[in-house]
């Protein structure tokens, strides 16, 4: 393999390493309707929006499935305390749902074909037995953990600006994501849902990137000779 190949290698690692883990996180946390009904009990949702925990725990499933099945607008018939029985969503709120269903069909599609060629890789190194894969794997480790630093970084440093940054990076209609407080999807996930989630998926991903660059040391025998040198 030339110096250019093992290069673009090294670098396709540093790059596409956090994007498989933020894509595959997503997938992931997009179809937990636990998180969604834990976070509807911390945030006392059914006093907001008026909703029993049985149909929040319906409305937590139907999101669920929405994100999986041919349904094109997200449309939940519900009862509140009082009898009443409305669609939970407007048409501004169902538009926005259309989007993040395809965004999370993207991270769907992103984690597969990623996983796919880390996996065609893998077999590249097998057969050639190439010595810098365990450098694939510390500097990719390596470059996930250092934009999940700065995403931290960013987010602090103001938490808005960052949440409307990664929404304009997803979403073409400038501020389609933003809601007023009276808006039910607001009521479900308010801001601190998302921070919540910010959080966990910044803890997934930096653990992803500290199991690479554990196996990588490991593959390159350092960790072996300092263990054997404290023997």
């Amino acid at each position: 393999m030339s110096k250019f190949s093992k290069g673009y290698l090294y670098l396709f690692f540093i790059i596409f390493t956090p994007i498989f883990f933020l894509a595959l996180g997503a997938s992931l946390l997009f179809n937990m309707t636990f998180l969604y009904t834990a976070s509807f009990d911390k945030y006392n949702v059914s006093d907001a929006t008026q909703l029993s925990e049985q149909e929040l725990k319906k409305v937590a499933s139907e999101i669920q499935k929405y994100f999986n099945n041919g349904q094109e607008y997200l449309v939940i018939t519900v009862a509140d305390l009082s009898g009443d029985i409305f669609v939970l969503f407007d048409e501004r709120e169902q538009e926005h749902m259309k989007d993040v269903k395809e965004i999370v069909h993207l991270a769907y599609g992103t984690s597969v074909l990623l996983l796919a060629t880390f996996v065609i890789l893998l077999f590249i190194v097998y057969k050639k037995k190439l010595k810098e894969a365990h450098a694939w794997l510390i500097w990719g480790g390596l470059g996930t953990a250092a934009a999940v630093a700065l995403c931290v970084l960013l987010a602090i440093a103001d938490f808005d600006s960052f949440f409307n940054f990664l929404h304009s990076l997803f979403f073409s209609e400038k501020n389609s994501w933003v809601f007023a407080p009276d808006y039910y999807l607001v009521a479900l996930f308010p801001p601190d849902f998302w921070i919540d989630i910010g959080i966990l998926i910044g803890g997934l991903i930096f653990t992803g990137a500290l199991i690479m660059i554990f196996i990588g040391f490991w593959r390159s025998g350092l960790i072996y000779r300092k263990i054997k040198t404290y023997k």
